[in-house]
């Protein structure tokens, strides 16, 4: 059961068809766009994952097309996800991550950081 994985260092436009990819954002170079597709679009069960793999400061952007979003942020503490907002790993942490999973109308989000708002 392999997990299909793909190396990102510039914007990415994530494509249903992309379900089940583990994203590698290394923003070293400048700051990454990961625009996902609407949860209409991608159906229920559609999922992918964004870890950051650098330590600099750029910022990696989830993109959610303006749809709902309801999640949990761990790190120190746990925060609420819930809004229309696109989800940033911010900061200069390697590891942060966020796995998106669709429900056919809105995006579930569970994301992993480092400290206290190091994912907003």
């Amino acid at each position: 059961d392999r997990k299909k994985i793909e190396a990102l260092t510039a914007d990415k436009t994530v494509e249903v068809s992309d379900c089940g990819t583990v994203f590698t954002a290394n923003s070293s170079g400048g700051a990454i766009i990961v625009a996902l597709p609407t949860p209409s679009a991608a159906g229920a069960g559609w999922w992918c994952k964004v870890v950051r793999i650098n330590n600099s400061s750029n910022d990696v952007t989830i993109n959610v097309n303006s749809a709902q979003v309801y999640g949990v942020e761990v790190s120190e503490t746990c925060a609420e996800i819930s809004g229309t907002s696109n989800i940033v790993l911010a900061g200069s942490n390697a590891g942060l991550q966020v796995e998106m999973v669709s429900d056919g109308t809105n995006w579930l989000a569970l994301a992993h950081g480092v400290a206290a708002a190091s994912i907003t």
